[in-house]
């Protein structure tokens, strides 16, 4: 007796660990080759899989963009917990900094290569502009309570926005400078800098929140 099919394919589950994979490869040609390089099969010959596997785990590039986004954005978060990990005030912040920028053990070069090509992208791409930019925010909104509890400043305070945009801005050059010019950076240099670039910040900052309560006490 021949037993009627049941009209499946067979086709492989929706799993998130095929999908991390993908990811996976995704960064992996982005670092190599850019965006422009990472096309479906380039992709799915990374990951060792036929190239009809990105299609059936993700509905387009973009929606794999956004993954890895997520991906990025997992990542920062894991490392900034382990280097904070028995820290507080101006380490804290000093750990948030290193976790993006330093060198060492942890070193996650893919994350930092595939985070510049998709700022690059942001700017002409409005689905990928909403992916990066969610990131964003979910690091600044780490970002400023550090900054605030590092100086004392109420963290909604214009000194702690000014700070905090000056260090996002100073990071986002790192990176587009490590991927598109990376001589013009000394190796090593970048976690250093922006550490006394952020010192420099907090004592301006202590400055001029000094300055406000004397006059606002010379007219009492």
């Amino acid at each position: 007796m021949i037993k009627k099919s049941s009209g499946r394919r067979g086709r492989p589950p929706n799993t998130p660990e095929r999908r991390a994979q993908l990811v996976e490869a995704l960064m992996r040609v982005i670092a190599r080759d850019g965006w422009a390089g990472a096309g479906t099969r380039a992709i799915a010959a990374e990951a060792g899989l036929a190239p009809g596997l990105v299609h059936y785990h993700f509905r387009n590039k973009h929606e794999l963009l956004v993954a890895l986004a997520d991906e990025l954005s997992r990542r920062g978060s894991a490392r900034f917990a382990a280097r904070r990990a028995g820290t507080s005030g101006t380490a804290s912040l000093y750990a948030f900094l290193d976790a993006n920028l330093a060198r060492g053990e942890d070193e996650d070069t893919l994350a930092a290569a595939c985070w510049a090509e998709l700022g690059t992208l942001a700017a002409h791409d409005a689905p990928v502009r909403r992916a990066w930019r969610a990131v964003l925010d979910a690091r600044r909104a780490v970002l400023r309570p550090l900054v605030a509890e590092a100086t004392g400043w109420a963290a909604a305070s214009r000194q702690v926005t000014d700070a905090c945009a000056a260090l996002d801005a100073a990071m986002e050059g790192y990176f587009v400078l490590s991927r598109s010019a990376p001589d013009l950076l000394p190796a090593g240099s970048a976690a250093a800098s922006l550490r006394a670039m952020a010192a420099g910040l907090l004592a301006h900052g202590e400055d001029t929140h000094d300055r406000v309560v004397r006059r606002r006490a010379r007219r009492r």
